[in-house]
């Protein structure tokens, strides 16, 4: 994608830049610029891929595309209205059970058949990957209107290349996806629901600064974050970038290594305007969790012992700073 191109482009520019290549950002958040195939070709193909048929004989290429009448009037009308502005010349067969097969002639079959990458209409073009967000919800839209259902959010087929293939776009659409094989053999890919949509980093700069340095904002979200980016905790974003520097990849936990009650967090923070916590605070023992962790406490000690990282704010300064916060917001 070009936005990740564009990307590395400006992290190399950094003069903090990290040991390590960045993560390319998921494809969900981009919005892809829509290619010029038109939007009602997206609605074919993603009916033939679910209900349609090619006969390869030895001197004609015949392409059909059924649909029922009765079950499915929309999506019957939808197809007759899209293969009129295509202008695709082809002859319709009606069967007793409502069913009607939409058979092409070879001329209009010959075209359909430009638009796959070999003679399978049940196999994903391999360009359609290339196209924007809005013909992909076409796309999906017909297929689902094919072969799945919008109640229970499943899309199903016997080809695993197919699935996989929904799978991929309905991931580029921001959707959270699980496959599953039934005992049938037939495979189905379940629509969750779309992700929270996420910024992620197109453009970055430094902070000017009489301080050393250690944040860096962007235009669309952050890497690692200053004050002003949403992450006030003093000394974390020290050693972030720490970590990034470090000689060797690997996980570090930074921690205070310390634990408190909520008791301790009450009582500090009253006390740091001067009053008393029990005189403002009401215990409802209908809130209290009957079972409860155990002590929950960061290590910090292989990013002090490996990084040279030690903790900078203890629990009374974060107190501090939290209160001090919430005044200036009341005032």
């Amino acid at each position: 994608m070009c936005e990740a191109k564009e990307f590395y482009k400006l992290i190399k520019n950094l003069k903090l830049r990290s040991k390590y290549d960045f993560r390319l950002p998921h494809t969900q958040g981009y919005k892809n610029k829509n290619n010029k195939v038109s939007s009602q070709w997206f609605k074919l193909i993603g009916y033939l891929l679910t209900e349609g048929n090619l006969y390869d004989g030895n001197r004609t290429l015949r392409i059909s595309l059924s649909q029922s009448k009765t079950v499915n009037a929309d999506v019957y009308a939808d197809i007759n209205t899209c293969l009129k502005q295509l202008n695709l010349i082809h002859r319709k067969r009606e069967r007793s059970d409502g069913v009607v097969e939409f058979i092409f002639d070879t001329k209009a079959s010959k075209e359909i058949i430009t638009y796959f990458d070999g003679f399978d209409i049940h196999k994903m073009p391999k360009w359609i990957f290339n196209s924007g967000n809005k013909q992909l919800e076409i796309l999906l839209k017909a297929m689902m209107d094919g072969d799945g259902s919008w109640g229970a959010m499943t899309y199903v087929s016997k080809r695993k290349d197919l699935i996989h293939d929904f799978q991929t776009i309905a991931t580029i659409l921001g959707y959270r996806t699980t496959i599953h094989q039934r005992k049938s053999g037939i495979w189905e890919c379940i629509l969750i629901v779309t992700k929270k949509k996420y910024f992620y980093v197109t453009e970055s700069s430094l902070e000017k600064s009489d301080e050393k340095v250690w944040c860096i904002t962007t235009k669309n979200g952050t890497i690692v974050s200053n004050k002003d980016g949403g992450i006030a905790v003093s000394g974390n974003c020290e050693g972030m970038w720490m970590i990034m520097q470090a000689k060797k990849a690997d996980d570090f936990v930074l921690a205070t290594g310390e634990t408190h009650t909520i008791k301790e967090l009450c009582e500090e923070s009253f006390k740091y305007v001067g009053l008393n916590w029990e005189d403002h605070v009401v215990i409802d023992k209908k809130f209290i969790r009957p079972t409860e962790t155990g002590p929950l406490i960061g290590n910090p000690a292989k990013a002090k012992k490996i990084l040279g990282w030690e903790p900078k704010t203890k629990f009374k300064e974060l107190i501090a700073i939290m209160v001090d916060a919430h005044l200036a917001r009341l005032k």
